[in-house]
């Protein structure tokens, strides 16, 4: 088949941004989904680079973790000071988003955290369409 795991963090980003649009229904549990998928999206973009890179990487979830060490492999991926301070936050989605009962992602949060992947990708030289919200709250596309 030849996928890479680059490709499937495309996928995670793709589906974090369709799946961004049924929010204009008003379920605001979509924002959990967004959340975990943009976390995946972010951990599979650097375990690709980790693995085509470097010596390969860890089983772990901690986007923490997994920046430290592609810094110290010194790859090629330029990575973005919003990354870095939404390490914390992407993180804490993997787990929470799924298992936590009654919890709820932060839509200003969300928000915040796609843009910045939107970004990573594309100062990463990957073609990926960013999501605008219109004024009336609906999420579009454009490309990039």
């Amino acid at each position: 088949m030849g996928e890479t795991l680059l490709d499937r963090a495309a996928f995670n980003l793709e589906m974090a941004q369709y799946s961004l649009k049924k929010l204009n229904d008003g379920d605001e549990r979509v924002l959990n989904v967004v959340g975990y998928q943009l976390q995946q999206a972010v951990e599979l973009f650097i375990k690709h680079f980790l693995e085509t890179e470097s010596t390969g990487f860890p089983f772990s979830h901690d986007i923490d973790t997994l920046l430290d060490l592609l810094e110290e492999a010194e790859t090629s991926v330029v990575l973005t000071d919003e990354i870095r301070a939404l390490s914390g936050t992407l993180t804490l989605w993997e787990a929470k988003t799924r298992y936590v009962k009654d919890y709820l992602a932060s839509k200003k949060s969300i928000l915040y955290a796609l843009n910045a992947v939107e970004d990573l990708f594309i100062k990463n030289g990957i073609n990926v369409e960013k999501v605008k919200l219109t004024p009336t709250g609906a999420a579009a596309t454009k490309h990039s």
